[in-house]
């Protein structure tokens, strides 16, 4: 009568056990796979963040090229008419993407400027991106090799603030999170006229 007494009580203490042992784990596996998500977005935010910022520097860049172009600053200058031409012809109505791979030996010009063909370039702004060169880029055209479409996409718009002083331009770069939810970085700046005329 003792002994099978005694068998019950310890089946019941194994189970209590494996119970608590079970609820002990639970918190940390969750914590565990919550902090790899929140790892997994902040990587993506952080990716996110440079690409827009991206944006703007091809801009920035094409921007300085015909500023410095220009010799002859003052009235007859011509070099911000140019690239505010330059960026607000494809980007200020539909926006527009931005392909930093869209040269060769020069530096960045209006190729590397694509107008979209409908509202926000919905279905037309993917970055791709090479894991062999780690390089993310966007292209209208087929992309050959290992390029494969990312979960980020971009698009530019520009703004006419003055016609002979400044442009807005701002760079949206668009991702899904872990959870599924849409998530945007955008990154706005003022392009100013360096040589207005002076009169």
């Amino acid at each position: 009568m003792s002994f099978s007494t005694q068998k019950g009580i310890t089946l019941i203490e194994l189970i209590v056990a494996v119970s608590v042992l079970s609820f002990a784990l639970a918190g940390p596996m969750t914590l565990a796979a919550s902090s790899l998500r929140a790892t997994q977005d902040a990587r993506n935010e952080l990716i996110a963040t440079h690409l827009a910022e991206e944006g703007l520097e091809v801009l920035h860049n094409i921007r300085d090229n015909n500023s410095s172009n220009d010799l002859t600053p003052g009235p007859g200058y011509t070099g911000w008419q140019n690239h505010r031409i330059d960026f607000v012809t494809p980007c200020a109505n539909l926006g527009c993407i931005v392909d930093v791979t869209a040269h060769a030996t020069l530096p960045w010009g209006v190729g590397a400027i694509v107008a979209c063909t409908n509202t926000d370039c919905v279905g037309e702004n993917i970055l791709y991106y090479n894991p062999t060169t780690g390089l993310y880029r966007q292209s209208l055209g087929a992309l050959g090799g290992d390029w494969q479409a990312s979960l980020f996409t971009r698009t530019v718009h520009v703004v006419v603030i003055s016609a002979t002083r400044e442009i807005q331009v701002t760079s949206t770069v668009t991702f899904r999170s872990i959870t599924g939810a849409t998530r945007s970085i955008t990154v706005s700046e003022v392009f100013y006229n360096w040589f207005p005329p002076l009169q």
